[in-house]
């Protein structure tokens, strides 16, 4: 037999309850925030879906306090920075390197050997130009650790040297790079009045595995912090600001004079037989016209004596002998 939609929830509920409930709600946080972080870049909103599991999972299993969110926040930012990090430094690590091109294929087939050398730092650029007006060819190299600006490269080589080949000319270059880094690169050139560029790729790693993998942890947690960590921690500041402005406006509501919410006869109408105007329920009298509603019956008027008699219009008692109403003025005829 399945179980009800409200059994669900009421076992559940009761989970919550457990003193075990929490911790293990924070580790599902960090294996569900560490997925989603290896594929954010393939996720639409990918960084802000970490950032709302991060902050909502915790809180729904009760870890309402702001403060204790805010440090299990900064906590969670290391933690699933360093899977996604060691994720990245293995891939680098297998990778041997890959040819750049423009477009029209003018130039093609550029790359550096060897991509990864920790003693020599010497490296050779190649790329091979099939255009025979293409002049002033060039490599851009840029320190990846420190200038991501491609448009301003840290080295710019200009490449005289080269051999015919197999499709064109093949230009070449040896360079020394100046220090243990991880570096990018693309090739330039003039063709006629036009300067080209083939796409940048990464290259070469001339640094040790132990300081490359520390390099790009420790990037991968200030990028984790500066991306998921902000939407995090704006997130935790909105919500708070929210609940703050609900308590406010609670207050404030208590503090206000409201009728008791049960009372519906304040609320109510009807209307004056006498002049048609709405009157409240609880009114004694009409307030448009001073026509009086009342609930109990009007007792009986007491019979008159020999020598009076009652006024017609008002019907107020009046002596035998008087010839106006006292009460309305109406006059008798004899």
């Amino acid at each position: 037999m399945m179980s009800s939609p409200d059994d669900l929830k009421s076992r559940f509920n009761r989970f919550r309850e457990k003193k075990y409930a929490l911790p293990l709600a924070l580790l599902l946080t960090f294996i569900v925030c560490s997925v989603l972080l290896m594929y954010s870049a393939n996720l639409c909103f990918g960084y802000l879906l970490v950032a709302v599991v991060a902050y909502y999972l915790p809180y729904y299993f009760g870890l309402k306090d702001r403060r204790k969110l805010a440090v299990f926040g900064a906590v969670l930012m290391v933690a699933i920075a360093i899977p996604f990090g060691l994720m990245i430094a293995s891939d680098y690590q297998g990778f041997e390197g890959s040819t750049v091109s423009t477009d029209d294929r003018s130039m093609f087939d550029g790359g550096v050997t060897p991509f990864s050398d920790v003693d020599g730092r010497t490296h050779n650029y190649t790329v091979t130009v099939s255009d025979p007006a293409i002049t002033n060819v060039s490599v851009a190299i840029n320190d990846w650790w420190t200038n991501t600006n491609i448009n301003s490269p840290n080295f710019n080589y200009t490449m005289t040297q080269y051999v015919d080949v197999e499709g064109g000319r093949q230009f070449y270059l040896e360079v020394q790079l100046p220090e243990q880094s991880m570096y990018a690169f693309h090739f330039s050139a003039l063709n006629g009045t036009e300067w080209i560029r083939t796409d940048v790729t990464v290259g070469p790693i001339d640094m040790p595995s132990g300081d490359f993998y520390t390099k790009i942890i420790t990037g991968t947690i200030l990028s984790t912090f500066m991306t998921v960590g902000i939407l995090f921690y704006l997130l935790l500041v909105l919500t708070w600001f929210a609940d703050r402005s609900r308590k406010k406006a609670i207050e404030m509501q208590k503090n206000m004079n409201f009728p008791p919410a049960g009372d519906q006869k304040s609320k109510e109408k009807f209307i004056c037989s006498e002049c048609r105007a709405e009157v409240p329920a609880d009114a004694k009298t009409c307030p448009q016209c001073g026509e009086r509603f009342d609930d109990e019956p009007e007792a009986p008027a007491a019979a008159a004596k020999e020598d009076e008699y009652y006024c017609t219009d008002c019907g107020a008692t009046v002596q035998e002998s008087d010839t106006v109403c006292p009460n309305c003025g109406k006059k008798f005829e004899d």
